[in-house]
């Protein structure tokens, strides 16, 4: 019966201290299933994957990998490696190439693997999780771009609207003053 208690006891103590070594990481994306990233042949886009280390005790430091579709996606920067201060959320860059002879309608998976590395200093020792995440990928036609002077267009309507109104309000004050 004690040597029940001592193992329980030892079971417990070990639970406890594993509790207290546990991270909130995460890893989101605004591309999902339902969401692809979109992209035409020929194209090459810029975007990220944000980390997020929003409980524990400590920074943490995690290294990032592309298990599936390098062929075509990189991370952006000099290195691999990414400290997410506690309470913070972090931006991945990568980019996406796809080559000119795509296939219209087709679709790929792009595999991020982040592992945390454990931090000598702060008195870790060798656990560390892992997250995955899937950016899924649809090659679509060319996306139709509209002219970069679209927009003055807009700016001269909305300019001249205020204008006429500002204008029309002149007119009445002045109206105004001669039947006075």
């Amino acid at each position: 019966m004690k040597k029940e208690m001592i193992k329980l006891a030892g079971v417990f103590g070990i639970f406890v201290f594993l509790i207290s070594a546990v991270s909130a990481f995460a890893v989101s994306s605004k591309y999902w299933e339902e969401n692809p990233l979109t992209i035409s042949p020929g194209e090459t886009i810029e975007t990220y994957l944000v980390l997020q280390n929003l409980a524990g005790e400590s920074d943490l430091t995690v290294e990032a990998t592309i298990t599936e579709g390098n062929e075509f996606a990189s991370l952006i920067g000099d290195s691999n490696i990414f400290i997410v201060p506690l309470g913070q959320k972090i931006e991945v860059p990568f980019s996406v190439s796809i080559p000119e002879d795509a296939v219209i309608g087709d679709s790929k998976n792009i595999i991020f693997s982040f592992r945390t590395l454990s931090n000598p200093e702060s008195g870790e020792f060798g656990f560390g999780s892992g997250v995955e995440r899937e950016i899924p990928l649809l090659i679509i036609t060319e996306q139709k771009s509209t002219s970069p002077f679209s927009w003055w267009v807009y700016l001269v309507i909305v300019l001249a609207g205020i204008l006429l109104i500002f204008g029309i309000i002149e007119l009445f004050k002045k109206e105004k003053k001669k039947k006075k």
